[in-house]
Formats: C-alpha cells, structure tokens, sequence
C-alpha cells in the first residue's frame, strides 16, 4: 500500500513540473512564432501542422499569427535567452492587413481592397484572387517562380520541382513537402550568410543526418528553437522563415514572395547577388537575372542614343547625290563624266 502510495505520488509530481514546464515553454515564444506545440513555437497551427505537431483545445499559447510579407506580428518580442530583445525589420508595419491603403512600395498595378482576409488578417486576397500583404504589396506569382529559377540556375542547384511549379500559389498552402539535398542546402544558405553558418544550419535542419532536408523536418528543426533563429543570429525568427521559404523549406498563408521583408539587410544584398528580389520597391524588372545582372537592385542605364549622320548635301541644281553631274546642254543630271560624254552632253 505505501509502495502504491509512493508511486502515485511520484505521478503526480512529474505531472506538476511537466505542466510548469509547458507553461514555462509557452510563455518562451516570441510574439513571431508565439503557438506552442510539442516543446516548440510556431507562427501558427498551419505551420505547427506541417511538423507534425496537432494542436488540440487548450494546448497553445494564446492564439496564433501569421508571418507575412514585409511583415512582423507586432514590434519587437523578448525571447528566453537572457531577456533578448528580438527586432524584425518589417515592424513598422502594421500586424494586419489594411484594405485599400497604399504605400511607396505599393504596385502601380496593384488592387489593395480585401476580399477575403487570410494568415489570421496578416494578409488578405483581393477581387483578383491575388495575394495582398500587410506592407499593402500585391503578390507577383510569374516573378517568385522566375526567382526560385534564378536560385537554381545561378548558384548550380536543383530545386524541388514540385515546389517551383506551385510557388505562385495564392491564399491556401499547397499540401506538398518539397525536398533539397544536403550539398545543394550548403551552397545556397552559404551564398546568403556565409559558409561556416550556412553549413551549420544544414546540419541544424538535417536532423535525421540523412543527405536530403525536407520541408518538415526542417520546420520541425527550426521550431524546437523557440527564439526561431537557430545558428543565424537574425533580428527575429520570422527572417529564419524567409531564408528557408525561396527553396521550399518553409510554406505559410498568403504566398511565396511575401517571405522577404523581414530579412537582415546583409541577407538582401547577398540575395540580389544571385536571384531577382521580391524586396519592397526592388522589382523584377530592376534586376532580371539569366539575362545579366550585376547584383545590383539599380536599373542598368539605358545607351546613350548615336547621332544620326547628317545627309549629303544636295547639289545646287537639285540633282540627286547618285547623279550629281548637271548638264545645261541637256538639262540632266549624270553620274560621272564619262556618263555624260555618252549621252552627248557637255558639263
């Protein structure tokens, strides 16, 4: 009976310092990815789902939100280490998306009236079936396909084909989990913040130690570190997501291209090093690869315009430049002398 006792009050023990635990891992999540599941954080269930990790009643950490092109879901966020202040450098925008408004960065050609709003109001769609983001920045889904090709063209890689045919999605998240190879992960995450951290990361989201990284296995790396920044050093973790997003390792509402705006600004000139940007106020136009560029977001100055020659002059006598010999005699122009010695016309 004491023997029973003593277990039982051993249960109930683990069972309180798992759920101090919990609470405590919960309250850890910065406000980028501030759902709790399974010992890690996430931007939201969507995301926790495509880990692997199901959130049932109750077990999140006070709701969830989305991250979202040029975006951040409110200011700067503490994280577990040390008190860490965490800044994205999308947070002057606003958590939610704003139907109507229009910005610097805003297409001329963009619709930015909310139809139906996605990504917890991060985002929305407009009457198009575009995608709109909280930075008022419509979706451009030919140039984040065109993008992704650039990646892999540029740095010698391959990119998951799946992945590059439905990267132009718009609203839901395509149910796919795309796939890159360990030696092809190096190269472009090396390309973006250097070698030594770029081969880090792989190893960090190569979890199973394998020589692929999947899209899951990655985000379920990434989420076991609630800061969400891994060995990256970034301002926030929401820069985490853009950098796995251009290679299909990491999947949110809304689309592809609007995975940018949170990046370091070292990581977007290192990206406009080998692909065209989807950076607000950067746009394909202004930096089209696999047809020359220099790296640099400026557009290449149009050539100066040649000066036309100026025409022969006309002969006094109107007579053309191909017949510039005039003949009184005959009243006719000749081209040469000789010509006009045949014809019997004096000069």
């Amino acid at each position: 009976m004491i023997l029973n006792q003593w277990r039982g009050g051993l249960v109930l023990t683990a069972a309180f310092f798992l759920l101090v635990g919990l609470k405590a891992q919960a309250q850890s999540c910065p406000s980028s990815h501030p759902l709790a599941c399974g010992g890690a954080c996430y931007v939201d269930e969507a995301q926790a789902a495509s880990a692997g990790c199901t959130i049932s009643d109750g077990s999140s950490s006070g709701g969830s939100s989305s991250s979202s092109s040029s975006s951040s879901s409110g200011g700067t966020s503490s994280g577990s280490s040390g008190g860490t202040t965490q800044t994205c450098h999308s947070d002057e925008n606003p958590s939610h998306v704003v139907s109507g408004r229009r910005t610097e960065f805003t297409q001329e050609w963009c619709d930015t009236v909310c139809v139906t709003y996605v990504g917890n109001g991060t985002g929305c769609l407009n009457a198009a079936g575009t995608f709109v983001s909280n930075a008022s920045i419509c979706s451009d889904p030919a140039n984040a396909r065109e993008a992704i090709i650039d990646i892999e063209y540029n740095l010698g890689i391959e990119v998951d084909d799946e992945f590059q045919a439905l990267a132009g999605y718009q609203g839901s998240v395509p149910s796919i989990n795309p796939t890159i190879s360990v030696a092809d992960a190096e190269t472009y995450f090396s390309a973006l913040i250097g070698m030594q951290k770029g081969v880090e990361l792989v190893r960090l989201l190569n979890s199973n130690g394998d020589g692929i990284v999947t899209r899951n296995e990655a985000s379920m790396a990434k989420g076991s570190d609630p800061l969400q920044l891994l060995n990256t050093d970034f301002g926030c973790g929401l820069s985490t997501d853009d950098i796995m997003a251009y290679v299909g390792l990491y999947m949110g509402d809304g689309a592809i291209d609007k995975y940018a705006g949170d990046l370091d600004e070292s990581v977007k000139a290192a990206m406009l090093e080998f692909t065209r940007s989807w950076q607000p106020g950067v746009s394909a136009q202004d930096c089209e690869y696999r047809g020359g560029c220099d790296g640099s977001a400026e557009p290449q100055p149009a050539p100066e315009p040649q000066p036309e020659p100026e025409p022969e002059p006309e002969p006094d006598n109107n007579c053309p430049a191909s017949h510039p010999l005039f003949s009184t005699a005959c009243n006719q122009c000749f081209a040469d002398e000789a010509q006009a010695a045949s014809a019997q016309c004096a000069l």
